[in-house]
């Protein structure tokens, strides 16, 4: 007995801590409102009896008419109170502009979302912590509408079941804990600005999206169509030092053609090259083209050259993207539209390299083809590893539970390891876990197989970015 009422004045020093913070968070933000912060104050105090009370109040809400005063103002006032209590924060840290228009339909039901603070307030972990669980949110990836969906292009088609990836449903059955949002409002405390918190949700958010873009089953779609938007690009000629070109495909009596200009031109002259006529995609700057303007393996534009060359040799278009993204929508979209894989235009040498000795003959045959230095391969190689074994420690700490091992690792999919111990990860997170070496989706996709070959990763769904069993066209 004694225990259960320590354990029941410490839940209720938790509730009281935690509406402190939700306090101390609004005051420093909101200070000058004056009445507006005693409202909200209360609000907050009485949330548990308030939140049955504007259930039963909207319920007899939606069934009155406007003209029933009585009716209307007992929960009206809740929401239009929560509603200003909202969008001064938002205005106040920046999120909006004091300008930015409102209607009636986002103040009805604004103080279910204060009642229910902890989503007022988005729970927010920086430091993965088994006795503090992260809950994981869900993003919805943007997509591209650029033109109508008239041009398709195949997409290889994959085998095993889709690799699950997080959804609302997982959200919910992830429910943020009081414990959880009592921790939060203490960390919050220390974020007098309010703007490290936004940023890490951003970051987070961005993340996630990063991870499962590259899983897309609408990838190659998606890339098709952005295509035809057109990019600028660097472009190099057999004459004269390089320049700034806009390429796009387009369509010309029922044919494709990469075409491009001059984007500064008045008017400038478009010249292009059938689809059809495209014979391989070579990456990085080998061409006799590009050799003019040499460029070392140390230089960002290196890994973000590639050359389009026609099926009778006539010509070459050799192309410069600006960012690694650009370079693979490109090189993926062109290689399907060709249905060629893209290839380096030669390997590297590593003989006398102290590094390969460390690796195994079919690794580091992998890193001369791909054109992957074998540091970057190793640091890559180390970091999944290092992944997996914390999946591993994550899953013994819980007991084989994924759902908790979930809660503390985070991620887009519940952490899983197969019968030999290898962990799940898809390409696209592959791709993620590489960012800090721009490495591209192509050598992602290469690493990720030799990791599979090594027992290290799985993904019963795995599908490389291109599979035509060809890098060349008669």
């Amino acid at each position: 007995e004694e225990e259960a009422t320590l354990q029941e004045e410490e839940q209720e020093w938790q509730m009281r801590e935690g509406n402190h913070g939700i306090v101390v968070d609004f005051a420093k933000l909101a200070a000058p409102l004056g009445e507006l912060h005693e409202a909200f104050i209360d609000t907050v105090r009485e949330r548990y009896s308030a939140q049955v009370a504007l259930r039963k109040a909207h319920k007899k809400v939606k069934a009155q008419k406007r003209g029933d005063h009585q009716e209307v103002t007992t929960a009206v006032i809740p929401d239009v109170i929560a509603f200003a209590i909202e969008r001064a924060v938002h205005i106040a840290t920046g999120e909006i502009d004091e300008s930015e228009p409102y209607s009636w339909f986002d103040v009805k039901g604004a103080s279910k979302h204060l009642v229910d603070w902890h989503f007022w307030e988005r729970p927010v972990n920086t430091t993965p912590n088994p006795e503090f669980p992260t809950p994981l949110g869900f993003t919805d990836a943007p997509e591209f509408t650029i033109v109508s969906d008239d041009e398709e292009i195949k997409t290889p088609v994959g085998s095993g079941p889709p690799t699950p990836v997080a959804h609302e449903d997982d959200v919910r059955a992830l429910e943020v804990t009081h414990a959880q949002a009592v921790k939060l409002a203490r960390e919050k405390r220390k974020d007098k600005s309010g703007t490290v918190t936004k940023r890490i949700e951003s970051e987070e958010a961005n993340q996630k999206y990063l991870m499962t873009v590259y899983d897309s089953p609408t990838l190659v779609q998606d890339v098709a169509k952005f295509l035809t938007s057109g990019t600028t690009m660097m472009k190099h000629g057999r004459s004269g030092d390089p320049h700034r070109r806009k390429v796009w495909v387009s369509s010309s009596s029922g044919h494709r053609l990469i075409t491009w200009e001059d984007p500064a031109a008045t008017k400038p002259v478009r010249t292009s090259i059938p689809v059809a006529h495209v014979a391989k995609i070579v990456l990085g700057p080998y061409s006799k083209v590009f050799k003019r303007h040499p460029k070392p393996m140390s230089d960002p534009s290196f890994f973000l050259s590639f050359t389009i060359h026609t099926k009778d040799n006539s010509r070459t278009l050799d192309l410069v993207a600006d960012a690694l993204v650009d370079f693979e929508a490109w090189v993926l979209g062109l290689a399907h539209l060709v249905q060629v894989d893209p290839a380096w235009g030669q390997p590297l040498d590593f003989k006398g390299d102290p590094a390969a000795d460390k690796l195994s003959s079919r690794e580091v045959a992998l890193c001369s083809k791909e054109n992957l230095p074998l540091a970057t391969y190793t640091a890559i190689k180390n970091r999944i590893v290092a992944h997996r074994d914390e999946v591993a420690h994550q899953l013994e700490i819980f007991q084989g539970d994924p759902v908790q091992a979930f809660r503390s690792i985070g991620g887009i999919h519940a952490p899983q390891l197969n019968h030999k111990g290898a962990v799940l990860m898809t390409k696209g997170e592959l791709r993620y876990h590489c960012s800090g070496w721009n490495i591209d989706i192509f050598r992602v996709c290469k690493i990720w197989q030799m990791l599979r070959e090594l027992e290290i990763v799985f993904d019963p769904s795995y599908l490389p970015a291109t599979c035509f069993g060809t890098t060349s066209r008669s």
